[in-house]
């Protein structure tokens, strides 16, 4: 595959056109990068995600508050 430099020619640009080309792309470049990295992230919490869930959760015994404790303000 060709590089950009072979399919692109700023040298016909200004100077002013040609520095915001090579800006765009960069933020291109970043910004597509770190998509590739958080999705990678992403896959990976999920899955750590998934095990967590998968496992069973043992508790002696579950105490459920009564309603007007829930509810009740404090100053």
């Amino acid at each position: 595959m060709a590089s950009i430099a072979d399919r692109i020619d700023i040298s016909i640009l200004p100077d002013n056109a040609a520095n915001l080309l090579i800006d765009f792309y960069d933020f291109l470049v970043e910004k597509y990068s770190k998509s590739k990295e958080e999705s990678k992230n992403k896959i990976e919490s999920d899955k750590k995600f998934e095990e967590f869930i998968s496992e069973s959760i043992e508790v002696e015994e579950i105490i459920i508050p009564p309603r007007d404790e829930i509810h009740e303000r404090k100053s």
